[in-house]
């Protein structure tokens, strides 16, 4: 892979993570609007009497949407598309194959040769 390729390929990897974890964060946001405006755990009660209630819900929001866009993103690059290197991986055989490979070449040589060096 070239290095405008690598580059190319960071890129696109980093604005899908980007996209996930800002999706994330917005699933985040959302979700604490939901208890609040449900009032889950007298919540929305307890912003609707507070004096200044813009500092609680954003203590309340922003690691929501902080978790929230770490769970997303932590999904999305496990299910991140390796294209080009799943290619590859599957094109050469695994460590595993290589060395059953070896062994049987090594006893094929043995019993055309008369046996064990």
């Amino acid at each position: 892979m070239s290095p405008q390729e690598a580059r190319r390929d960071h890129i696109e990897m980093l604005r899908f993570l980007g996209i996930n974890a800002a999706f994330g964060a917005g699933l985040g946001v959302l979700f604490t609007l939901t208890l609040i405006l449900f009032d889950i755990g007298g919540l929305g009660g307890y912003l609707g009497r507070a004096r200044e209630p813009i500092l609680p819900a954003i203590m309340i929001a922003a690691p929501m949407a902080l978790t929230f866009a770490g769970a997303v993103a932590g999904s999305a690059l496990m299910l991140m598309p390796y294209r080009a290197r799943r290619r590859r991986a599957l094109d050469r055989p695994s460590s595993f194959e290589a060395l059953t490979r070896d062994i049987q070449n090594r006893h094929d040589e043995d019993r055309d040769h008369g046996g064990p060096k």
